[in-house]
């Protein structure tokens, strides 16, 4: 698992990408996510933070409120290469 250390020096583009494979495999597979509870709502607690000072494509599925609760849970749409990325890092990962 990721530790505390490396979500606060992970570049906040790919702290968000993470944020939204973990929130996909949670909430829309029901699996079991490679960030603990912890983890997901420190990347939230950091990407709150520090919103506004980034940019990203997908930036428009989420919002303060949500990360604020720490949760993905209203994120409705995900892109298929999120939807990729998150079950093939899932897979790396328990490998």
């Amino acid at each position: 698992m990721v530790d505390e250390i490396n979500l606060k020096e992970m570049p906040i583009r790919l702290l968000y990408v993470r944020f939204l494979m973990c929130s996909f495999l949670y909430y829309f597979m029901h699996e079991v996510t490679p960030w603990s509870d912890t983890q997901y709502d420190l990347a939230a607690k950091r990407l709150l933070e520090e919103w506004d000072t980034f940019d990203h494509p997908h930036k428009y599925l989420t919002d303060k409120e949500s990360l604020s609760a720490g949760t993905g849970y209203s994120i409705r749409y995900y892109p298929t290469i999120v939807k990729i990325s998150s079950v093939q890092w899932r897979d790396n990962f328990t490998l």
